[in-house]
């Protein structure tokens, strides 16, 4: 559905209407909040219409059960570090996930729950330590 120059169609090669993604972009944080998370938000804003999502952004997990959350086609962790899922949350990510929910998790989201072994085998690995600061140049793909 994302792909190329086709990100401006308003039908797929089937000539089916294409369905906006209903993105929640999740910014809670419980320790170190970085900057960047403004910059995070404003890049999946800057390309909302291109690219046909539908953007909600959180500062809360509270609320958010896996009922809630199955209204998104794709949760984006961004920069959430810390314990920021209560009780409550952690169920409705693991109900969402387990149900074909899919995360996009963004740098920090992996400084997170360490008291949560689940999180961390969704995510697949955590942060050891920071790294320094490196510059980087990245290039966006969009596929179908």
């Amino acid at each position: 559905m994302l792909a190329g120059s086709s990100c401006s169609k308003t039908k797929d090669a089937n000539g089916n209407p294409i369905v906006a993604p209903n993105i929640l972009i999740i910014t809670k944080t419980q320790s170190f909040r970085h900057t960047s998370i403004e910059a995070g938000v404003a890049m999946f804003q800057r390309h909302a219409e291109d690219w046909k999502l539908t953007i909600t952004r959180a500062e809360e997990t509270a609320g958010y059960s896996g009922t809630a959350l199955r209204a998104f086609d794709i949760v984006v962790l961004l920069n959430c570090p810390g314990d920021v899922f209560n009780d409550e949350a952690q169920l409705g990510l693991q109900d969402y996930v387990r149900s074909g929910g899919r995360i996009l998790g963004i740098h920090a989201c992996a400084d997170a729950e360490y008291d949560w072994p689940w999180y961390g085998q969704m995510l697949g690995g955590r942060f050891d330590t920071h790294p320094a600061v490196q510059e980087a140049t990245c290039t966006v793909e969009l596929t179908t």
